[in-house]
């Protein structure tokens, strides 16, 4: 999936300023530069489709994305590095907060639906093709006997 992120950061003055990044997960880090960092490196390290924790194990109920979360990491220049799981459908303000100021959200999803076809071959199928003549040829016999043979006998 297609993941938009809002990164939201302020400049000298104080205004605020947001920056949509779009990122693909697997794709590796994805550098942009904002007013808060010249250098933010960006990269997705897990997501999970419907997002569950038990106990301290996280997973997925399912691969539809009922509660979409993604794990990010994020590096401005040459500062300590941070990972935070965001939540799509549960905007916390808290969770998104990084210690260099900046406020990233899960903003969107866009999903892709690929199905595949596979044609393979089996090189028992002429046996079986086979089979089934030699049964369809037996059944009509059974069926249609054709005319009784008769001796003649005087």
């Amino acid at each position: 999936p297609d993941i938009s992120l809002a990164v939201t950061s302020k400049n000298e003055n104080g205004e605020e300023k947001k920056q949509d990044v779009v990122i693909v997960p697997g794709d590796g880090p994805k550098k942009i530069s904002t007013s808060g960092c010249a250098d933010l490196v960006l990269n997705i390290m897990r997501y999970e489709p419907d997002f569950i924790m038990s106990g301290d194990r996280i997973g997925s109920r399912s691969m539809l994305p009922n509660n979409p979360a993604i794990l990010l990491f994020t590096q401005c220049g040459e500062n300590d590095p941070e990972t935070k799981w965001l939540f799509m459908r549960h905007k916390m303000s808290h969770m998104g907060g990084f210690s260099n100021g900046l406020n990233i959200e899960f903003d969107n999803m866009e999903t892709q639906y690929d199905t595949g076809l596979e044609v393979v071959t089996d090189p028992g199928s002429v046996w079986v093709a086979i089979g089934a003549l030699l049964l369809i040829a037996g059944l009509m016999l059974y069926l249609f006997p054709g005319k009784p043979v008769r001796s003649k006998t005087s």
